[in-house]
């Protein structure tokens, strides 16, 4: 008989000291189904770095249930425990339930192994390479095989395919997910609908105001999907007036019946300033923050919350010499990820970058937004450029990167590569550098670039829009206004309503 766990106190708490015990029992065939289930979120919860041994080691012993294995690479993968140097090797060398583990944890620096898979419609892991690609694959070719997992035979893979849609939100996947509305399965029509949510077009809007009606879960998810876009475009109409307002208006009078704003959801209201508030800190010593985490054990909520509230102007310089190495080198990734605040505002470009080449994602991911916080320094602009190579390096955590290096690079060096940065095949890069280049007051350089506002979409309508802002700070005469103002998106049309004024 398994013991019972009190499940919620120990997730409340973080209480570690539980750690051990929730791992045989979940090990243990006589578990219900249903306490392993309770065990596995108290676990992801928990975050253990003492359980990854033990975990992987259930993950790859044949001789456990395939249930008791596949609960173990749930919680690791939940965990982002996966090495990603070790990952080709588990897919060349596993089982399937290792082999989907190696995939599920795959990012882009495995993209030729993951991609293909997932060009393949019969590879026997062809849904999890679809899964994997969820986030840091936005590349256009990736968003193609993910579109065309939308007209699977297989109903899971063309759930995912609608699931993993959601995140990069391409303007190619709209006419397909809308398609997919009609599924002969209901969980892939509910999938297609959940997604839709984040394409704020007229077209999507008015399929989903026909579904609502529906009964069941697909008629239940189109109306919250529906309520999602209402908000959408009652908040872009709120934000606006005088012409702006205007415009927007008229581009929504087709789909005016199906809004059915009241007065006040549309009211203009003025953008609030923005007040900066002092962050909350805890009083914390340097020798409490050294003994509590070096107890693995106990109650890990309160460790991290007064690391994450410390003042890191408490600290004297020797307290700061004695705290860097320990926080740099610590066990737990999320006392790593906390020591990068600290170290950002020390101004520690030593100890950030030691942390760039972490194998969590996440902090390395602090560390290099931190280190665009502290004081210019060739050194870093250096360091940033270089991680940008890496083929890790997407998304939000790129633009990151890219962002640190315009704080540590002369302007002059900077604007050149950021001209260069805008035809990335990253869209996010793409984005970023014009925002950057903006900030600059680039405006020949950004003149440069107004052709891409004659190009279609790389995988979203941001760079448009992005070149659109940038025209209105810097008083740039825009291209292919005509032929924008004929596509039925919510954003890009918001963008052109502000600078109708400015380009007339």
């Amino acid at each position: 008989m398994s013991p019972s766990f009190p499940h919620d106190k120990i997730r409340e708490d973080e209480d570690r000291s539980f750690t051990f015990a929730l791992l045989a029992c979940l090990a243990d065939p006589e578990t219900p189904e249903d306490e392993r289930d309770e065990i596995a979120h108290t676990l992801q919860i928990l975050d253990d770095p003492r359980a990854e041994p033990r975990l992987l080691v259930l993950l790859q012993d044949h001789a456990a249930s395939p249930r008791v294995r596949d609960v173990a690479s749930s919680v690791l993968r939940a965990c982002g425990a996966e090495n990603r140097f070790e990952l080709p090797a588990m897919l060349r060398d596993g089982d399937l339930i290792v082999q989907r583990y190696a995939v599920l944890g795959m990012d882009h620096r495995h993209a030729d192994l993951v991609e293909s898979m997932a060009r393949d419609p019969g590879h026997p892991l062809h849904r999890d390479a679809i899964r994997a690609m969820m986030w840091a694959f936005q590349e256009p070719r990736f968003q193609a095989l993910k579109i065309a997992a939308l007209s699977h035979p297989d109903p899971s893979v063309r759930e995912t395919a609608a699931d993993v849609l959601l995140w990069d939100e391409p303007v190619a996947a709209e006419e397909p997910l809308l398609a997919a509305l009609d599924d002969a399965e209901e969980r892939v029509a509910v999938a297609a609908a959940d997604t839709l949510q984040y394409y704020p077009t007229r077209r999507t809007l008015a399929r989903l105001a026909e579904l609502s009606s529906r009964e069941g879960k697909l008629g239940d998810q189109a109306k919250y999907s529906l309520d999602a876009l209402r908000s959408q475009f009652a908040s872009a109409l709120q934000s606006a007036e005088g012409a702006e307002r205007e415009a927007l208006l008229a581009w929504m009078r087709p789909v005016w019946s199906i809004l059915a704003f009241d007065d006040d959801e549309i009211r203009y209201e003025p953008p609030e300033s923005f007040v900066r508030t002092n962050p909350v800190h805890d009083v914390v010593t340097a020798g409490e923050l050294l003994i509590s985490l070096s107890d693995p054990s106990g109650l890990w909520a309160q460790k991290k919350r007064r690391l994450q509230r410390a003042d890191p102007a408490a600290f004297s310089p020797s307290d700061i010499e004695r705290l860097v190495p320990f926080l740099t080198k610590h066990p737990d990734p999320e006392v790593r990820c906390g020591g990068a605040r600290l170290f950002g505002a020390w101004h520690r470009h030593d100890a950030l970058i030691a942390l760039l080449a972490d194998l969590r994602f996440f902090v390395s991911k602090s560390s290099m937004y931190y280190l665009g916080k502290t004081t210019p320094s060739p050194h870093v602009a250096a360091c940033a450029l270089r991680h940008l190579l890496d083929p890790g390096v997407t998304s939000t955590h790129a633009y990151e990167t890219l962002d640190t290096y315009v704080a540590h690079a002369p302007a002059e060096e900077a604007i050149p590569r950021l001209v260069a940065f805008a035809m990335d095949e990253r869209e996010a890069i793409r984005k970023d550098a014009i925002d950057n280049l903006t900030k600059l007051d680039a405006a020949r350089e950004l003149e440069t670039l107004l052709s891409l506002l004659e190009a279609p979409p790389l995988v979203t309508w941001s760079v448009h829009i992005a070149l659109l802002e940038a025209c209105r700070k810097l008083d740039l005469t825009p291209r292919g206004l005509d032929a924008l103002r004929r596509m039925d998106n919510l954003d890009l049309q918001q963008a052109i309503a502000r600078i109708e004024p400015h380009s007339s």
